[in-house]
């Protein structure tokens, strides 16, 4: 059975109880913007417009947005939209079309990535009014009011929207609940005791608890990021990162944090090799029944429905709170995509009428129902696969940036040259977590002092 997604069940994803809420929300009536808009879609003079894009082609959401793209210039026979497709390093082709003068006119790509290569240079246009003030494709209602109340606000840097939102992930600890069923495990994990006494359970039956894929470091760091976190509350962990000091790094919530993770190493909760396992063998065998859970992002599914036996159920749980910590269990990690519209752009209103294109009902069910992506505007159904996450977003109490899953999360020269090689040492069972915290303090002091 199908449910829909609507406010109240992401007012949730609101939350982001660190930056402004949203302001009151006003009925608009046509726009000079949307007006200029549609008479500049319909001139006969021809338009060209270029969408740069973080993805590759073959991968569902490519797919999507290519669709998109082709049904605006069908509906719009004077626009040209010229498409690339340039991967994750789309970011280095950015900056060289920007540095030989000819840049894009739509960037799509992570909000951080935006914001600070885009948006803090004066790159890219502040998209607010345009929300406020435009209505979404083919509704009644402004392209605000279709979004997940404060989603938006939630990615403004500096009090201007430069990345729209158009899809988002959050992480959870996945499972086959055929699997749990006839192990008779009928609870998930409230808090980190409990994970423990589960883990013990599962373990006890011959069967690994978790399945981690061990060769790629930013999976790795999604356990300390969450137990630094939940013990000294959102975001502590990424505020510590960015005092220079290294004081911050010094709360006994961050050494403890790193004493838990070590703790589920040694005893040996983790798959067998799992150090060595090269993406995405170790979610395949997880698909395939070798272990019981997996802590990963929400495009998870997608990525292993071809593995599944017939049997298999998704069922889901957030990461759990620790007992006498700050965080709780359903404050949620958060990555998002987005799009930005460039400065130079001589066809803003024509672009935004394109993006907004990414928004509307019919492509938000794609990206759902397709791409297994969760949709960032209200009125969507979920398939049955993410029953569990419309539970979780039920009671989600809050939500952080993610630390990892992209190069705009947190600091990428830091993550890379400092956090990654400490974290997997630490959670292959290299290093103490003592050793793990001494040497985050000393070479991210270095790190800064080096900037």
């Amino acid at each position: 059975m199908k449910r829909i997604m609507g406010i109240t069940i992401i007012s949730i994803f609101v939350m982001l109880m660190l930056f402004a809420g949203t302001g009151c929300k006003e009925e608009a009536p046509e726009t000079a913007a949307e007006t200029a808009a549609e008479t500049e879609a319909t001139e006969a003079e021809p338009i060209t417009i270029v969408y740069m894009a973080k993805w590759n082609e073959g991968e569902v959401l490519q797919g999507i947005i290519n669709d998109v793209l082709d049904q605006y210039m069908a509906d719009n026979p004077n626009v040209t939209i010229e498409k690339i497709w340039g991967g994750r390093e789309v970011n280095a082709a950015l900056m060289a079309s920007i540095q030989a003068g000819n840049p894009p006119d739509i960037y799509d790509e992570d909000p951080q990535i935006i914001n600070y290569s885009l948006g803090k240079e004066g790159l890219a246009v502040d998209l607010t009014d345009y929300i406020k003030n435009e209505k979404a494709f083919n509704e009644e209602i402004t392209v605000e009011e279709a979004l997940i109340s404060g989603i938006a606000d939630a990615w403004k840097y500096e009090g201007k929207l430069f990345a729209l939102p158009t899809h988002q992930f959050v992480s959870v600890f996945w499972y086959d609940k055929t699997m749990f069923s006839e192990l008779g495990i009928t609870k998930t994990p409230d808090t980190w005791t409990e994970f423990l006494d589960l883990c013990e359970t599962i373990k006890g039956e011959g069967i690994p608890p978790i399945v981690q894929d061990g060769g790629i470091n930013f999976y790795n760091s999604y356990y300390y990021t969450y137990l630094a976190d939940r013990i000294e509350g959102s975001e502590a962990f990424r505020a510590a990162v960015f005092d220079e000091t290294g004081a911050s790094l010094d709360k006994p919530g961050f050494l403890e944090a790193a004493k838990k993770l070590e703790d589920i190493v040694k005893k040996g909760y983790f798959i067998k090799g799992y150090e060595g396992y090269q993406w995405p063998a170790g979610q395949i065998d997880w698909a395939q029944g070798a272990g019981a859970m997996m802590l990963n992002h929400t495009y998870l599914p997608i990525e292993v429905k071809d593995s599944l036996p017939d049997t298999f159920e998704f069922g889901a749980f957030p990461f759990p709170s620790v007992e006498g910590g700050k965080g709780g269990q359903y404050e949620l990690d958060a990555i998002i995509g987005s799009c930005a519209i460039l400065q130079n752009s001589e066809h803003p209103e024509v672009c935004f009428d394109i993006v907004k294109r990414l928004l509307s009902v019919e492509t938000q069910s794609r990206i759902m129902n397709e791409a297994w992506t969760l949709p960032v505007r209200t009125g969507i159904e979920l398939p049955e696969q993410f029953v569990d996450i419309e539970d979780i977003f039920t009671n989600q109490t809050g939500a952080f940036r993610a630390y990892a899953g992209g190069p705009g999360q947190i600091e990428p020269e830091w993550e890379q040259q400092v956090f990654y090689p400490l974290d997997d040492q630490l959670i292959f069972g290299k290093i103490t977590a003592e050793e793990f915290m001494k040497q985050l303090k000393e070479k991210t002091v270095a790190y800064w002092a080096g900037k």
